[in-house]
Order: C-alpha cells, then structure tokens, then sequence
C-alpha cells in the first residue's frame, strides 16, 4: 500500500516534533503569534555563535580615552572607531534592534554591569560618556554588524583608578528566582550542558498580587534581551527572545553555552516605561 504525504502534513509534523522538545516554554508561550516555531532550534546568539571569515577577523576596534584613564565615579569619555581589514573606517552597518551598535561593560568580579548605547559620529566611530562605580579592571564588548557580514563582537580590557572593593568570589545562584521592579521573575531551562542548545524561560509575576504579567514594553524592538558573561570576563552572548513581541508572562530564549564554567548573566525587559535588569548566575557542566 502507498502513502500519499503533501507537503502540509510533512510541514506539521516537523513543527509537531520540534516543538515537542521544549520543555521550557509553556503551550501558552508557543501559541503567541510572535513566536516564529522554526526559530526554537537555533534561537539567536551574538558573539562567537559562528565562525568569522577572513574578511571578518581583519575587522577591528580601535578603543581610545581622549580625556584621560578614566576614575571611578567621574564620567570618561570613550571613542571608539571601527575599521576594516584595509584599516579604512568602517561606515556600513547594520541597525539592529534600534541600534548601530551596542556596548556592555561588566567588572571584572561581575559585580557591575551596563548595556549603553553610544552616539554614531558617522565614518565607524563612536563616541560616549561612562561612568565606572568603583576602581578596577573592567570588559567592555562592543556587539556591532557590519552589512553583508555576521554580527561581530570586540572586547577591550581598562584600568580603572580608584578605591577597589574587596573581592568577591562569583557563585552560581540556589534560586533563580527573585523580585525586581514589583515583578517575581523566575528562571527555568529544560536542560544545562556545554555544548548543548538549552532553552530558557523568564516567567513574570506580579509581586504583590501572583498574577501573570501581560503588559511587558517591547525594549530594543523585542520582549527582552539576555546579555552572558562567563567567570574570566572573555566569553560573551547576546541572545534575543524567540517570542520577539510578547508581552509576557514568558519571555524564551535559546542559547548554547561554549564551554563549561560559571556564567552570569542579565535579562534586561521594559514595564512602565522602565528598563528592568534582572541578573542571575549560574553553572554550566
């Protein structure tokens, strides 16, 4: 006996297998109409999630401070100019989520973290004003995409003077849970392994009433963003939501870990108008 199979049922049964698979999103998250289905098997990653080509590795940042060394608690003054393989600046980029490019600059115990945005001069550089909360050694990532090229990212390492706090040894949290905002905000993934695609879920609450948050502000043209750093401040994701335009309860997101360690990361999600940072740390086997 023969089978006849059209290509809507092959289409169905494809969709039916992977979203069979993740675990992490609730059947109400993977009805939103703004989750493309096909997206859940690869999600959307920055920073090393490919491998650069010849073209893209000559690439450069070239990280200056006009004004001086910054000092902690005084703004300093960042330029940052972008060039190409031939050293010529590197004027065509992409705008992606609103932006020409975006920068991270995270302490090196972790402790301290920005996700800003600095103003496009025109001809590849970049310019902004940042103020370090305290003295010592800071990351900063430089998450930009050139036109007809993958999205790139670039790191500098800076000094900065002033009192240091005490060192503080990163441990991966025993909740992934907590308040911020008014909102109980929780984190689930359906597994944790290096190398693995892993799914993770933010789910909101209102603090004070349990109900589901629906009401989430669309940041950066999506429902969140979830920026990774690894323990030695060398490894760094920039992953975007799979329900791009949900307003909540969940906000999911795919990511796959490089290697095995501890990582930290930030969820950043907009309500009432305002940026909402939610950290958590964890291990990864």
């Amino acid at each position: 006996m023969k089978l006849k199979v059209n290509r809507l049922s092959v289409f169905i049964l494809v969709i039916t297998i992977m979203l069979s698979g993740c675990g992490a999103a609730s059947q109400e998250e993977l009805q939103d109409p703004y989750l493309d289905p096909m997206s859940l098997s690869m999600g959307h990653v920055h920073g090393g999630s490919a491998a650069e080509t010849s073209a893209e590795k000559g690439i450069k940042a070239v990280w200056s401070w006009p004004e001086g060394k910054p000092e902690a608690g005084r703004p300093a003054k960042l330029k940052l100019q972008l060039a190409d393989g031939a050293r010529k600046p590197l004027t065509k980029l992409d705008i992606v989520h609103e932006k020409r490019l975006h920068l991270v600059a995270v302490s090196g115990d972790l402790r301290h973290f920005q996700h800003i945005h600095p103003d496009y001069l025109g001809d590849g550089s970049f310019e902004i004003d940042i103020i370090f909360p305290s003295g010592g050694s800071y990351t900063l990532f430089a998450d930009f995409t050139p036109s007809g090229y993958h999205t790139l990212t670039r790191s500098t390492i800076v000094e900065v003077s002033g009192e240091k706090p005490a060192l503080q040894l990163l441990k991966p949290d025993t909740q992934l849970s907590g308040v911020f905002e008014g909102m109980e905000v929780s984190l689930h993934y359906d597994h944790l392994m290096a190398k693995m695609n892993t799914m993770m879920t933010f789910t909101f609450k209102d603090s004070r009433t349990g109900k589901p948050i629906r009401d989430l502000e669309l940041y950066l043209g999506a429902v969140g963003h979830v920026m990774i750093v690894d323990s030695t401040a060398r490894t760094f994701l920039h992953i975007h939501p799979l329900n791009w335009g949900s307003s909540g309860p969940q906000a999911a997101f795919s990511v796959t870990f490089p290697e095995s360690g501890i990582y930290k990361m930030w969820g950043q999600f907009k309500r009432n108008g305002r940026i909402v940072t939610v950290p958590f740390t964890i291990e990864v086997p």
